[in-house]
């Protein structure tokens, strides 16, 4: 008997469970005409009716982009149909929280229901946020193949084949070639949120070219995008900080790198940290060409053409663009030095505490 109460009832709540509200308003109706004055279909259709109301506020929420209420709400509901499960799945998505959407996902649809193609298309775009992605082509194929069409997964394959691009670009040094690729796939991303795993790897690759490619100004954007969001990011923090010792602003070294230089446990930014408080202009003279303070004029021009002979320009062809910029920087360094530690007079004013700028000025 198609009409019992309970067999309307458990229909209701499959259908419920597979999001079709509107269906299973439907079969409450038809049941509670065969079964009039039945409290329980009574009081399911008010539940069944009001879940129509609130999911169609929540579509209107996601439409606005206003993922945290759908979060908070869903999440005080406590409800385990599908539907809520891949609405909640798309406002961490929004959120910027793949790693939730992931683990809800798997856990309470695909464990249940691998075919779920609606479950399968949000799992690859979590994926993909997160930057893993061979995770989210093979997640966006099974959606393909169960419901025919997968509408991301050209871009997927696009942004893996730009980064393979970007990535063969550094190595080949073809930076040009590389920012272009890394380019191409940002915005190809352009829809996800700015702390998007994906978004912060593409950024911290192109700063890294931007950097061999001596665009500074450019590399300081990009890692800027990425410390932003992550400021753990050690990666992210070496470019930012090689383009300002490129650019000699030490004082923005010691002033972005104090707060976290403790945390990121690298040597390199560690040394640059301690060293931005004494840069070159302030730098030891004697100790750049490892002599003694009371070295002879003699012994420091011998040790000028050990170390000039190291940091020479054309020892660097070949290098990276940053690379042999460094070298040059260190090259007219050491020639400024000798000069300086040469003449008797700039000596004593070094060696009284005297800027070497202010040295270069009145001995002009």
């Amino acid at each position: 008997n198609p009409h019992l109460p309970r067999a309307c009832l458990r229909k209701a709540w499959a259908l419920k469970e597979m999001g079709r509200f509107d269906q299973a308003y439907t079969a409450l109706t038809k049941g509670l005409v065969d079964n009039p004055g039945v409290k329980e279909l009574e009081e399911e259709i008010v539940y069944t009716q009001k879940l129509v109301q609130e999911f169609e506020t929540f579509e209107g929420w996601l439409a606005r982009r206003e993922y945290g209420k759908v979060k908070s709400a869903l999440s005080s509901m406590k409800l385990t149909i599908i539907r809520a499960v891949i609405m909640e799945g798309q406002s961490d998505l929004g959120l910027g929280n793949a790693d939730d959407a992931i683990v809800a996902l798997n856990t309470k649809v695909l464990s249940i229901d691998i075919t779920n193609a609606a479950a399968l298309e949000l799992l690859a775009q979590a994926h993909f946020q997160n930057g893993d992605l061979n995770e989210t082509i093979q997640a966006a194929k099974k959606a393909r193949r169960y419901q025919g069409k997968s509408s991301n997964l050209e871009t997927y394959e696009g942004v893996q084949m730009a980064i393979l691009d970007g990535r063969s670009g550094v190595y080949q040094k073809n930076f040009e070639k590389a920012i272009q690729a890394y380019t191409s796939a940002i915005d190809r991303t352009a829809q996800l949120p700015p702390k998007a795993g994906l978004r912060l790897v593409l950024f911290t690759e192109r700063a890294h070219a931007y950097l061999c490619y001596n665009k500074l100004e450019e590399s300081l954007k990009d890692s800027k995008e990425v410390v932003t969001w992550d400021k753990g990011s050690v990666a992210a923090w070496t470019s930012r900080v090689k383009a300002f010792q490129a650019l000699r602003d030490y004082s923005s070294i010691a002033r972005e790198l104090g707060p976290v230089v403790g945390k990121l446990g690298n040597t390199f930014l560690q040394d640059a940290y301690q060293e931005s408080f004494d840069p070159p202009n302030h730098v030891d003279l004697y100790k750049l060409f490892g002599v003694a303070r009371n070295a002879s004029v003699q012994e420091i021009k011998q040790q000028y053409k050990v170390k000039a002979r190291e940091s020479h320009p054309d020892r660097f062809m070949g290098h990276t663009e940053y690379e042999r910029k460094e070298a040059e920087e260190k090259f007219k360094l050491l020639g400024e030095a000798v000069e300086l530690l040469s003449d008797s007079f700039q000596r004593d004013l070094y060696d009284a505490g005297h800027d070497v700028g202010a040295i270069r000025v009145q001995a002009s």
